[in-house]
């Protein structure tokens, strides 16, 4: 539909072409009435000349349209209204001339308003086309300069990984290497979050399905032998930001089954569960199979780094932590639903 308005409108901005038209137009309409003159009864003088006027107006312009009009007026007028061949003027003579000025002067101005609104529509939709060119452009150099920042910090965690397994070599102390060791693989982790928070098929799957494959993912980076995960999720929506909290949460609970459950079972077993509980609210638990916490364990006086960051990433979601044993460690988050801008 679009490409014949405009390529209508296109022909009403050549002048030459309006006034060309009006031109043939009033010749054909003359050519036609002189032609069936001799077939039509009394009282048809302008009989040819509406459609000619119509198609001027509509293909040539209203200006072209006015001057088709008054071809076909004085026309009409000196041969085929009585008496015929000159310009004389009486009461029909001035009714059928003023009838016909009344018709025609009402199809220009409904063709001239029509094709305002046709040029209206027209613009704007080029309008919108560029704004959404624009759009693409910008969410195109959006995505590139996202990939880049991604790329970036990736590339940072591995300059920095690779910085604490020099410093790990160098040091000779057991202690201090294995803290250098185990912040080497939390930062590795978290590189891995990183990929698979951020990686572009992640907002193709639910949250249950992602929940599943992250943690699958962490394990794998950190345990040699099979891990059975169970992941009960509801269909919730949350923004980016809880997605990354939630998800470093989640890496630092795995990384604590991993060390302090994984030595005392066979078979490793994890169940992460992600529900809606009161309105705008939702609570992750995580339980594992170990040997749970010890009697005098107190989760806010603890220094440990790995609790250290729970508690910080539970704070970022602006929710509430607690520790329980169930049949093995049990860890809560409870946290409030904010909205989502996409994952």
């Amino acid at each position: 539909m679009y490409p014949h308005l405009e390529r209508i409108a296109g022909l009403r901005r050549r002048p030459w072409f309006g006034y060309a038209f009006a031109l043939i137009a009033f010749l054909v309409a003359l050519e036609l009435r002189f032609f069936f003159d001799a077939d039509l009864p009394a009282g048809y003088p302008f009989l040819t000349f509406f459609p000619a006027i119509i198609l001027t107006s509509a293909l040539g312009g209203t200006l072209p349209g006015i001057a088709c009009t008054a071809l076909c007026f004085l026309s009409a007028w000196y041969w085929f209204i009585p008496p015929f061949g000159t310009f004389s003027v009486n009461a029909k003579v001035a009714f059928a001339l003023g009838f016909f000025t009344i018709i025609a002067a009402v199809d220009i101005t409904i063709i001239h308003w029509l094709h305002r609104s046709m040029e209206a529509v027209i613009a704007e939709r080029r309008k919108s086309a560029e704004l959404a060119r624009e759009r693409l452009r910008l969410a195109d150099q959006k995505e590139i300069l996202f990939a880049e920042l991604q790329h970036r910090v990736a590339n940072n965690l591995a300059i920095i990984g690779s910085i604490l397994s020099l410093e790990e070599r160098k040091v000779a102390d057991a202690e201090a290497k294995a803290i250098l060791k185990d912040a080497r693989r939390r930062l590795d982790l978290m590189s891995r979050v990183h990929r698979r928070l951020y990686s572009p098929e992640t907002g193709a799957f639910g949250i249950g399905d992602y929940i599943e494959r992250l943690t699958q993912d962490i394990l794998d980076g950190a345990v040699s032998r099979p891990v059975v995960v169970e992941v009960q999720a509801a269909p919730l929506v949350l923004s980016v930001d809880q997605m990354t909290n939630l998800s470093l949460a989640l890496l630092e609970v795995l990384m604590n089954s991993v060390k302090y459950a994984a030595p005392h079972t066979e078979e490793l077993k994890v169940t992460i569960s992600l529900q809606p509980t009161v309105e705008g609210q939702a609570r992750l638990t995580v339980t594992d199979n170990g040997p749970g916490f010890p009697p005098d364990f107190n989760p806010a006086a603890s220094r440990q780094l790995g609790f250290m960051l729970l508690k910080s990433f539970s704070q970022s979601l602006g929710g509430s932590m607690t520790f329980s044993n169930a049949q093995g460690a049990a860890t809560r988050i409870d946290f409030p639903l904010t909205t989502a801008t996409g994952v």
